[in-house]
């Protein structure tokens, strides 16, 4: 579990490190490329699904500085399409790689930066969100191991957990009861989830050990050390 959160985390900062130094290169390009009028010369049609309606990418002709025609295609399929045939447009390229051509607009150079930037950011925060858990649980059990009491409660039943969509197997759930000698009331205290039948291990009113913050119920922890006894 903690390679998969830090690694969430670290390929996040790697993917928003990547986003930089691609902004960085693209602003570089864009200060230093030479400028040409294109013109559309003609649409290509893409397909993501063949059920689906055609995506286009404009297929842009253009004469550099020295009079040499070039022609290529843009990166970025849009529905429907951006760009008309015969419509002018704006092209940055390098002098001597015709292959560098691309539109001066902000669709065709900041299409991957964004890619780049929504997963980097949705990575670190997965990982910085189980890292935060992480460390406030483990807050939460220092706090419980030095205020908390030891008090004994009562078993009452197991609860069978259905199987769900993220869980493909019943998982089971021991609830124990305890009466506050102050108030008399009732509190039900439960388990985490147990993969495992814990039913033959227990008795109806059997004596279970709980650790308790009495200043804050919910903040427990039933020992179940002897679930793993034999029975």
């Amino acid at each position: 579990m903690t390679a998969f959160k830090y690694g969430f985390l670290i390929t996040g900062l790697l993917l928003l490190l990547g986003c930089g130094m691609l902004l960085a290169r693209q602003q570089y390009f864009h200060e230093t490329a030479s400028r040409a009028e294109g013109v559309v010369v003609d649409l290509y049609e893409t397909y993501s699904d063949r059920r689906d309606a055609p995506s286009y990418k404009p297929v842009v002709r253009y004469l550099d500085s020295d009079g040499n025609e070039f022609e290529f295609t843009t990166t970025v399929a849009t529905r429907p399409s951006a760009y008309d045939v015969g419509e002018r447009v704006s092209v940055l390229y390098r002098p001597g790689q015709p292959d560098s051509a691309t539109l001066d607009n902000g669709l065709e150079q900041g299409t991957g930066l964004a890619i780049l930037a929504f997963f980097g950011i949705a990575c670190s925060g997965i990982g910085g969100v189980l890292i935060w858990a992480t460390a406030r649980e483990k807050q939460r059990q220092t706090v419980l191991e030095q205020n908390g009491k030891r008090i004994q409660a009562s078993y009452l039943r197991t609860d069978v957990l259905k199987a769900s969509d993220a869980d493909d197997e019943d998982a089971f759930r021991i609830v124990v009861q305890w009466r506050d000698p102050a108030s008399k009331e009732r509190i039900l205290f439960l388990s985490p989830r147990l993969r495992n039948d814990p039913s033959h291990h227990l008795k109806n009113g059997q004596s279970i050990t709980v650790l308790v913050d009495l200043n804050k119920l919910d903040n427990y922890q039933i020992d179940l050390l002897f679930l793993t006894q034999s029975p």
